[in-house]
């Protein structure tokens, strides 16, 4: 994949992860952002993105707020926190190896026995907490609103992450 292609399929899946990220980037990057894409794109390289999420404070309407993407691939978990403000921008981007997850929080939106007004799809809406044993916990989906897709593929990397605790 060329240059323009990687860094375009990378920011549209971190768009796509994100309602209020989405929102609080209509046509307007911080340099902070295009910076981190730059740094990602380097540390993934040709590595297949198994999956993308990203939050954003609830407060970047007024122009400061905090950031995290996280990007996982088969074998790194490659993380951006970013600080902004109208005056400063910093951000932060390193990676991990994902074999260094520790514990795992589950929870699930509908019982296995359905739900109380009738029978919903199972599981419905999947939350993880992620612990890397450093003091600091990662949840997916990060996003306040996130959509049904992005819980889909929160669902969905379940198994791997399940190889990850025990690796």
């Amino acid at each position: 994949m060329d240059h323009d292609a990687k860094i375009k399929a990378l920011h549209d899946a971190i768009l796509n992860s994100s309602i209020e990220l989405e929102q609080a980037f209509f046509d307007d990057w911080g340099l902070w952002y295009s910076l981190s894409l730059t740094e990602v794109a380097l540390l993934v390289d040709e590595a297949a993105i198994h999956l993308v999420d990203a939050s954003i404070s609830d407060d970047y309407l007024g122009g400061t707020y905090t950031a995290r993407i996280a990007i996982f691939t088969e074998r790194l978990l490659v993380t951006v926190e970013a600080d902004v403000s109208p005056e400063t921008q910093s951000h932060k981007t390193s990676a991990r190896s994902r074999s260094d997850l520790k514990g795992l929080a589950i929870a699930a939106e509908v019982g296995a026995l359905g739900g109380q007004h009738g029978a919903a799809a199972w599981p419905g809406r999947v939350h993880l907490t992620l612990d890397y044993g450093d003091g600091e916990t990662l949840v997916l989906p990060g996003g306040r609103h996130a959509k049904r897709e992005q819980h889909a593929a929160v669902a969905a990397s379940l198994p791997s992450l399940r190889v990850d605790l025990t690796a």
